[in-house]
């Protein structure tokens, strides 16, 4: 009986996966100090020029970051090297100073909208290079940095 709970268990584990999440990759941020110079690079292949893809951005930082807020430049460059950039800023609290993520411990994790509802026009290799654009040379407390990308339905 043990051996029957352990494989229905498993099977429905693997029918948990979510098929429509095509990439997800983090990075840790080394020793929490994030500098403006370190650019962080995802990559990613698209072989569907037809499908809606959502690309999200995850944060991870410690309670003893002491911003409200990041501002974020981003590089997406396409299979034909032609390049977009864009610059992307976040809140991390409400208006009363309140993390906004999800807290554990002394981890918030959060997670935004970097495109919502975009179409890849090229089949092929893409990079987005991720970088810190705040007022500090070196952005403290920040934990990882990661991108998931999904299909759309």
């Amino acid at each position: 009986m043990k051996k029957f709970i352990v494989v229905i268990s498993v099977i429905f584990c693997m029918g948990c996966e979510n098929k429509n999440i095509i990439y997800t990759s983090f990075h840790d941020i080394s020793e929490s100090s994030w500098s403006f110079k370190d650019s962080l690079m995802f990559e990613w292949e698209i072989s569907d020029t037809t499908q809606s893809y959502s690309i999200d951005l995850n944060l991870r930082h410690s309670t003893s970051y002491k911003w409200s807020n990041i501002y974020l430049f981003s590089d997406l460059i396409f299979p034909n090297e032609k390049a977009r950039r864009d610059t992307f800023e976040y809140y991390f609290t409400d208006d009363y100073g309140h993390w906004t993520g999800n807290r554990s411990g002394l981890i918030v994790k959060n997670k935004f909208p970097l495109y919502e509802r975009v179409k890849f026009p090229l089949k092929g290799h893409y990079k987005l290079f991720v970088n810190q654009a705040m007022r500090d040379t070196f952005l403290n407390d920040l934990i990882s940095v990661g991108v998931q990308i999904n299909k759309l339905p």
